[in-house]
């Protein structure tokens, strides 16, 4: 019989037990092994606290839990520090307090009719046609023919000296180019 098993053995009255309720011999301990061990003697210590025991005790039988049980055993300092810290908790508690609020939802739904009566804001175009803030700009075109590169090179140094772009006005901002060309590189200017 595991621990579990054991506990809820313990937990259910004798009226609805098959059988008188006395506990059934334990035939042998599990094994905790190596990256079980603390997660383990944590949640055993806890158990202990909320039924009551005082840290001094949960630290004696963490220590034997440990020696009878863990492959290899922790050192005893480590399961000190697991019963101080759990002895740290007040006696009796199943868990922490509930929460007095809870937080406004932040998500608001729309119908499509709303969305469609809204008018977006007008963009503030950087460059006239060409690039708005706060924008993702995608330049797309047949690879090592179509001029892209060229074409955000001169953009961009319209865009940091605030001269006009092909006839349009630009508005002298900071960029940031990203490319997917060998080297990949971003630059910010």
């Amino acid at each position: 019989m595991n621990a579990a098993e054991r506990a809820l053995y313990e937990a259910v009255p004798e009226v609805f037990a098959d059988e008188p309720a006395s506990l059934p011999p334990t035939t042998s301990q599990a094994t905790i092994s190596a990256g079980c061990r603390n997660v383990t003697l944590t949640q055993f210590a806890g158990t202990m606290r909320k039924r009551g025991m005082v840290p001094a005790a949960i630290e004696a039988a963490l220590l034997a839990q440990n020696a009878e049980s863990c492959d290899p055993p922790l050192p005893p300092a480590e399961v000190r520090q697991i019963a101080a810290s759990i002895g740290r908790y007040p006696a009796g508690e199943f868990s922490a307090p509930p929460r007095v609020g809870v937080r406004a939802e932040t998500i608001s739904f729309h119908t499509a009719a709303e969305i469609t009566a809204k008018e977006p804001p007008a963009p503030v175009f950087v460059a006239a046609f060409y690039l708005a803030l706060g924008v993702i700009t995608e330049i797309v075109g047949k690879a090592k023919v179509a001029g892209k590169s060229t074409f955000l090179a001169h953009l961009i140094g319209a865009i940091l000296f605030g001269r006009p772009f092909l006839g349009q006005p630009t508005r002298r901002a900071p960029v940031v180019w990203l490319t997917e060309d060998a080297p990949p590189r971003s630059s910010k200017f």
